[in-house]
């Protein structure tokens, strides 16, 4: 018997844009920190992937532009539904995955370049549900 760990999140960046290059280069930037793969993919994308993932894909993610000249400038949707994933190791390292992510706005020193040079974008909230099956109670991570 399978193992599911279903996943549903969002994250709100905050960044100062105005419909130019700085725009094209943040959004190349957060897209940089999400590779993901998903089932029947090559084994070169799968090698890849830098978030978790379970034996038929990875967490699966989205991210929309907001308005222009808002402050509000990208939502990063997450979900995923992993299947042989959910055991402790699993989780531990899930929540690892999650206070990296965060601490690359909150920690410009751990930022990776591409980050870096566009330290114009922060996390306002971010918000991830975590549900194993056969467990009794969803983990809830955020910021």
């Amino acid at each position: 018997m399978s193992q599911w760990t279903h996943l549903a999140g969002i994250i709100r960046i905050d960044a100062l844009r105005d419909g130019d290059e700085r725009d094209i280069q943040q959004e190349k930037a957060l897209k940089g920190l999400f590779r993901t793969w998903s089932y029947g993919d090559r084994n070169s994308k799968r090698s890849k992937c830098n978030v978790p993932s379970g034996s038929e894909g990875s967490i699966q993610v989205k991210i929309v532009p907001g308005e222009d000249h808002s402050l509000a400038a990208y939502v990063i949707l997450l979900w995923g539904d992993l299947r042989d994933f959910g055991d402790a190791e699993d989780i531990k390292n899930l929540k690892k995955w999650w206070k990296n992510l965060i601490d690359k706005f909150d920690r410009p020193e751990l930022a990776p370049p591409e980050i870096k040079n566009y330290y114009f974008m922060g996390i306002r909230q971010a918000c991830l549900k975590i549900e194993v099956e056969g467990t009794a109670k969803p983990i809830i991570l955020g910021k």
